[in-house]
């Protein structure tokens, strides 16, 4: 469902870019300060601009439907990430490793953005879910893994 949303709001929304300065700034944005070619910044924009738009849509929808996620449930999310490390075993918050764990991770500014994104990203489906009238349709397997091949490829 998450996919098809996903194509819904990017595939259904349309925004105007300065495709033109976008392209410019594509191109100086290569690693070691070294600019893109014509080529490849020709391949990268239409991904760069579903990105763009996508950040834009979610931003937009997170503000006007208000989606926030806590330091606590970053911190749940880092315990269930542990738990998933170890096998699914219960672990006590109260062990002193498992706190040790969780307040490095939540020290590691990459980790901690990495998690509020996801975090964040799944509240905003979950909105997102709520707004429409699913039907649940049966299909057999082959129909499935039909449907699943043509949604291989990338979004951001």
């Amino acid at each position: 469902m998450q996919h098809g949303l996903y194509h819904i709001l990017l595939d259904h929304t349309h925004i105007d870019f300065p495709a033109d300065f976008l392209k410019r700034w594509l191109k100086t944005q290569g690693q070691n300060n070294q600019a893109k070619s014509d080529e490849e910044v020709e391949t990268e924009f239409p991904q760069f601009v579903n990105q763009l738009k996508w950040t834009l849509i979610t931003e937009k929808l997170i503000q006007q439907n208000n989606i926030k996620v806590e330091p606590d449930e970053i911190r749940q999310f880092t315990k269930q990430q542990l738990l998933g490390y170890m096998g699914g075993q219960a672990l006590d918050e109260d062990q002193q490793w498992v706190r040790d764990y969780i307040d490095r991770m939540m020290k590691d500014r990459k980790y901690v953005e990495d998690a509020y994104n996801r975090l964040q990203t799944q509240k905003l489906f979950d909105w997102a879910e709520t707004q429409i009238n699913a039907e649940v349709t049966p299909i057999t397997k082959e129909e499935f893994i039909k449907l699943n091949e043509q949604h291989q490829h990338q979004h951001h």
